[in-house]
């Protein structure tokens, strides 16, 4: 018979080969085992499939180079992720766990070679105790026992993949920024940056020192308010629309419009307070009058009791005119770099071809 020894290659997936063969090992075991009682038993291969004394060491040997090309892919993730080669990384890392999902089943069939060779030296009249229940020993050992020591592989595939996908989302926001029309230049004071934002049928434009993704949020559904009491007790209804800057939401401006009933004249429909009167905040400034874009609104703050250095919670709102109305959240910002600035320097505008 033809020897079925072969060089392990991960690439074309020569372990589907390997368990196919240690099934014919398996079956081979078992029929010297039962040949011993019962003469007449046929396995469930034919016997010329089973292996001989050189093709089961082969099999051994084909174990061995399992766990050496599993060990040879780990080192080789780490090589790559050393490189900054993250889609190298991922790939090899990927294919030692592919490798790694059979080594268990082929090891264990490793065992059986070990077993078969016994067999086969016993009928050869060669048995050696010593030698081949020592064989047997050392692979059933293996089989046990034998993990491979993947942490550091693992931590760095795990890295590059984030990496690559910290690459990939930014890409999507990068593509997804250039279309909100979002515009950001240099500013008029130290380290400032002028953003401009349409938003809906309004343009903002604000200085700030510290810059984060940007989002816009257009209204989705309308936001109804009840207001008055008595026979003045009624709905009010809004379309509202969020430019957003930060993953923490470090800055939210809001655009509220009404939209109805027409009957009424609307009133202010955010609730302020709420926003900077949270646990662990302690609020300091209840909506005191404040000046901002040429308009009177009130200004509410808070700063964490717990950790006082945290910058402080801010929320400005106020009535852009009849039926407009503008919040201004800050949470996170530095108050004297970034928000102090903001409130300076914002400005929004109903924008000529929708203005009424």
């Amino acid at each position: 018979m033809e020897s079925r020894y072969y060089e392990y290659d991960a690439t074309n997936e020569s372990y589907i080969t390997l368990l196919a063969l240690g099934d014919i090992l398996e079956d081979q075991k078992n029929f010297y085992k039962e040949k011993r009682y019962n003469s007449d038993y046929v396995g469930k291969y034919d016997e010329s499939l089973y292996f001989t004394e050189n093709e089961a060491y082969d099999f051994i040997r084909q174990c061995d180079a399992l766990i050496v090309l599993g060990n040879n892919l780990l080192n080789e993730t780490s090589i790559l992720f050393e490189q900054n080669d993250y889609n190298g990384t991922v790939e090899c890392y990927y294919r030692f766990l592919k490798l790694r999902t059979v080594t268990p089943s082929i090891l264990e069939y490793g065992t059986t070679a070990a077993y078969v060779l016994s067999d086969i030296h016993s009928n050869m009249g060669t048995y050696n105790a010593g030698v081949d229940r020592g064989m047997e020993q050392d692979r059933d050992g293996i089989a046990h026992y034998f993990e491979f020591d993947d942490t550091k592989a693992r931590q760095q595939a795990e890295s590059a993949a984030s990496i690559l996908a910290e690459k990939e989302r930014k890409k999507r926001y990068q593509s997804y920024f250039n279309d909100t029309g979002i515009k950001i230049t240099t500013g008029d004071y130290e380290s400032s940056k002028l953003v401009t934002v349409p938003l809906n049928n309004c343009e903002i434009s604000f200085q700030i020192r510290t810059i984060y993704e940007m989002e816009i949020i257009p209204c989705i559904n309308v936001v109804s308010k009840t207001v008055g009491t008595g026979k003045y007790y009624h709905t009010e209804n809004f379309t509202m629309d969020l430019f957003v800057m930060g993953h923490d939401h470090d800055l939210i401006i809001t655009i509220a419009d009404y939209i109805g009933p027409a009957k009424y004249k609307p009133t202010n429909p955010f609730d302020s307070l709420s926003l900077v009167d949270r646990r662990g905040y302690k609020v300091f400034d209840y909506g005191s009058i404040f000046r901002i874009d040429g308009h009177t609104g009130r200004k509410y703050e808070s700063f964490n009791s717990e950790r006082p250095n945290k910058p402080h919670m801010c929320v400005v709102s106020y009535a852009l005119d009849s039926n407009t109305f503008v919040q201004v959240h800050t949470q996170h910002l530095d108050q004297d770099k970034d928000v102090a600035l903001l409130l300076e320097t914002l400005h929004i505008r109903k924008r000529r071809s929708e203005a009424s």
